[in-house]
């Protein structure tokens, strides 16, 4: 598809094609400018993606004033066929396909870049990096034991509440999808197995929010009196440093929270720092150390780098009615395993849900920026902070 200088004309091609516009926006266009395709002067044209920038809209925006009513209908009118072009290959470019792999069959997905991949069998998201580079998620190649499906792990809790304190539910944790299906091309939906008693099936809907800005909506149907929370988790590639922000408050004047882990069973205000934060003002720098800790924050993005990469796990919109609850405090979480177990997660909790009418759904939303370090250009609007 092609954009002429003051009429757009469609052209063979669809969504694959480029669009085109005039690079000289100075000459006030009149209608004796609308002449013959084979009369007129060649016209330059630009990439798309280049050529929509928050700069050249401001151009435009100048250069209409003061215009005729005709130029400027005109020119509004290929403005918006350059953003619905832009839109279309947007979509496409984000469709999720079902692919052949040497594992089996996955659904991916692609981002200005990024990839993301879904395996059914661990029934979660297990890949997300470069498409030609690494993952920047933890994925045992070869389960040893259920509790090593690793990706995007998401459960209902507080965990405190389990009986017991662990493992996680099977159906939540350890077995394949339900159902994975696509709502619109873009966005899949992927539904765990029902378990006994309390333990719902859970959803995930993936959809490219942005370039390199992967989302995921979680949802259930609660069957208790007592509404729960959604507990997102992302185990991390090796070797990931991961960023926090320390909010001191009277109580917790380390402005974060050690929270209950084996051997620790409630959550610690007031305490030494442990080995494994690095401090500098308000930011924090967390590694691991040969022993475990886990680590409760205020609301916040939660920063995992490499050097080549970095992933930002971003709290989002709920659906339903947030009930107040004293865990409610720190619901970013960063787990930093020990030499036994080394692995590091970041978390988001919602707070506890209550749907707006009784059986329906409830939800929370997060999302997953990357950002490649290699690039001069970064893929998201994320600042490199830190």
């Amino acid at each position: 598809m092609t954009c002429s200088p003051s009429v757009a004309i469609w052209q063979p091609g669809g969504i694959g094609g480029q669009c085109a516009f005039p690079c000289n926006l100075t000459k006030k266009p009149s209608r004796s400018d609308v002449i013959p395709e084979q009369k007129r002067p060649a016209v330059r044209s630009y990439s798309l993606r280049l050529f929509i920038t928050g700069e050249n809209v401001e151009r435009m925006k100048c250069w209409l004033f003061g215009r005729s009513a005709d130029a400027s209908f005109v020119v509004l009118g290929a403005l918006s066929l350059l953003v619905g072009c832009a839109h279309a290959n947007k979509r496409a470019d984000s469709r999720w396909q079902k692919i052949e792999s040497p594992g089996g069959v996955v659904w991916q997905s692609e981002s200005d870049g990024w990839r993301a991949i879904v395996e059914p069998p661990r029934g979660r998201l297990t890949f997300l990096g470069r498409v030609d580079g690494r993952n920047l998620l933890r994925r045992p190649p070869d389960p040893t034991e259920p509790l090593e499906f690793g990706g995007h792990r998401v459960w209902l809790g507080p965990q405190e509440e389990w009986t017991p304190f662990w493992p996680p539910p099977a159906n939540w944790e350890m077995m394949p999808a339900n159902r994975i299906t696509l709502r619109r091309p873009w966005e899949l939906e992927v539904v765990s197995p029902s378990g006994a008693g309390s333990d719902v099936a859970i959803t995930r809907r993936y959809r490219w929010a942005g370039p390199g800005i992967l989302e995921c909506t979680v949802l259930w149907t609660e069957n208790l009196p007592a509404p729960r929370r959604s507990i997102n988790i992302i185990q991390l590639a090796k070797n990931a440093i991961v960023f926090a922000e320390a909010k001191p408050t009277p109580g917790a004047p380390n402005g974060y929270a050690q929270l209950p882990i084996h051997g620790r069973p409630g959550t610690q205000q007031k305490f030494a720092s442990p080995p494994q934060v690095q401090r500098q003002g308000r930011h924090l720098t967390l590694t691991r150390r040969p022993t475990t800790e886990k680590l409760g924050f205020s609301q916040q993005t939660l920063t995992a780098r490499w050097p080549d990469a970095e992933l930002a796990l971003v709290p989002g919109k709920v659906h339903g009615i947030p009930q107040t609850s004293p865990e409610a405090d720190y619901p970013s979480h960063v787990y930093l395993g020990g030499d036994g177990s080394p692995v590091v997660e970041i978390e988001q909790i919602s707070p506890r849900l209550r749907p707006f009418l009784p059986g329906t759904p409830v939800g929370h939303t997060v999302r997953f920026e990357l950002r490649d370090r290699t690039a001069k250009s970064t893929s998201t609007l994320r600042p490199d902070a830190n």
